[in-house]
């Protein structure tokens, strides 16, 4: 059972992270860090993510 604060937690979490990334040079290409072995079900979603978002923002997204 997760406490109610963790999800509260997680979201400015992914607010400040969000934030960090729309703060990059619009002529770099923005890039993905993921922490996980290639090929497991975490790099497959960074890689469907950064698809979709490379698609909104029109501009490259490389994930590592």
């Amino acid at each position: 059972m997760t406490h109610p604060c963790s999800r509260v937690l997680l979201g400015a979490l992914a607010f400040v992270c969000s934030a960090a990334a729309l703060a990059q040079p619009a002529g770099k290409p923005m890039r993905i860090i993921v922490p996980y072995a290639a090929g497991g079900v975490t790099d497959a979603v960074a890689r469907t993510v950064a698809g979709r978002m490379a698609d909104a923002m029109g501009r490259p997204v490389i994930v590592d």
